[in-house]
């Protein structure tokens, strides 16, 4: 969803790659970054481990909001810009009838993927419950 709202303000640019690109490397960098801080607040204020996300989400609810703001305040794409995108526009024609072809295989796939990830879950926790011990560490 983030991902979405934020790419939302840089798609359409001549830069748009690489700003995904650097936008895709610092979400990475600041999932590893707020893990910290939670460890950090729950570790020296003693923090039980729910009180210690909602400690660490307040945190981060200024900071966000303010760049929030400060990507708002970005100019729209140049006409230069808009010149050498495609704008997006909704399925119509052609597109949902590549999506009735394929429907049948985009199901299995994504079936195929909700299976995986369920069963490595159960497994992930019948193994703590046969060798009793926390995966999570």
């Amino acid at each position: 969803m983030i991902w979405g709202v934020v790419f939302s303000y840089v798609e359409g640019r001549s830069a748009t790659d690489f700003i995904g690109a650097a936008l895709s490397v610092s979400f990475i960098f600041s999932s590893g970054f707020v893990k910290s801080i939670a460890e950090t607040l729950r570790i020296n204020f003693n923090l039980s481990e729910w009180v210690g996300t909602v400690c660490n989400r307040t945190c981060f609810c200024n900071p966000t909001g303010f760049f929030y703001f400060l990507i708002g305040k970005n100019p729209p794409p140049a006409e230069e810009d808009i010149e050498l995108r495609s704008t997006r526009c909704l399925c119509q024609g052609r597109q949902k009838q590549f999506i009735r072809l394929f429907f049948t295989g985009i199901c299995c796939c994504h079936m195929y993927l909700c299976i995986f990830l369920l069963y490595s879950g159960i497994s992930g926790i019948i193994l703590s419950l046969i060798c009793g011990r926390n995966w999570d560490n």
